[in-house]
């Protein structure tokens, strides 16, 4: 029965992913902006394909899959905020998959995974983002318009508490929990996660010199 509720939890994760980067490729208007939050959501939510798969290798595709999310909200961000210093920008390159290579280390990535590095490093991520926001907010003029930076970051820290939760109970074993509470834990912040952040973009007053021809 819990593998059940699990396979379906995985699938609603995916399919409230293609959901939001349906809706929000109608209600964010410039290309470069909406691919990186599409590439954000999608790297969120098919991490959660790999929530309750055993092996080292398993465990850091799906860290992969949350790095790839955090990397693309963090050129989201860049992009939305570059929009109010110049609506007429060209179009930024498509990211390139710089994904490493996997293979003949399987040791190595055991050993590494034993020790929750991969749950370490979305925090480096998320405290980077955060930082970034915070720096470039400081320096990007408005124009009277209010981003939504409390709804960002309260959503990146909600997507990276299941990884600090991983760390300190599954990898350092600091607190002991049951599978199912944990494995409920990850599906639950990635759809709060996700639906904060859908509700972040969807709070952006764009400025008014929108030019359609970047659309």
């Amino acid at each position: 029965m819990e593998e059940i509720l699990i396979f379906i939890a995985k699938i609603a994760s995916v399919a409230l992913g293609a959901g939001i980067v349906i809706i929000s490729c109608r209600k964010i208007p410039f290309f470069r902006v909406r691919i990186f939050f599409c590439l954000s959501i999608a790297g969120f939510c098919l991490s959660s394909l790999f929530f309750a798969e055993e092996g080292a290798l398993l465990s850091w595709v799906k860290h992969f899959l949350f790095y790839g999310g955090q990397i693309s909200f963090l050129f989201f961000i860049a992009q939305a905020m570059k929009i109010y210093e110049d609506p007429d920008l060209p179009a930024a390159p498509k990211p390139q998959n710089q994904m490493p290579v996997i293979a003949q280390i399987g040791a190595f990535l055991n050993f590494l995974a034993e020790q929750g590095i991969q749950h370490i490093f979305t925090l480096f991520l998320t405290i980077a983002i955060l930082v970034f926001m915070n720096a470039r907010a400081m320096i990007v003029d408005f124009k009277g318009k209010k981003f939504p930076m409390g709804i960002f970051a309260s959503a990146i820290l909600i997507l990276t508490s299941m990884h600090v939760m991983e760390f300190f109970i599954e990898s350092q074993k600091i607190f002991a929990l049951s599978e199912i509470i944990i494995e409920t834990w990850e599906f639950v912040s990635v759809y709060a996660g996700v639906l904060v952040l859908a509700l972040g973009a969807n709070k952006i007053i764009w400025p008014d010199s929108l030019n359609k021809k970047n659309l």
